[in-house]
């Protein structure tokens, strides 16, 4: 979860992936792509994301 820096009070997150099928493992970081006003919104974007996460999101 992250805050926006310019102290707007808005909110967005941010989820590390670690893919371990390969060797190295490879490491990337999904963002959302816009900030919401209340934590309890970025945190069901959030949610409503990695529901739907495939391997192949990953590629």
């Amino acid at each position: 979860m992250l805050v926006d820096p310019a102290g707007n009070g808005k909110y967005n997150w941010r989820i590390l992936v670690e893919d371990r099928r390969r060797a190295p493992p490879s490491v990337r970081f999904i963002v959302s792509p816009v900030c919401f006003a209340s934590v309890g919104e970025s945190i069901d974007d959030g949610r409503a994301v990695l529901e739907i996460l495939t391997p192949d999101d990953l590629t």
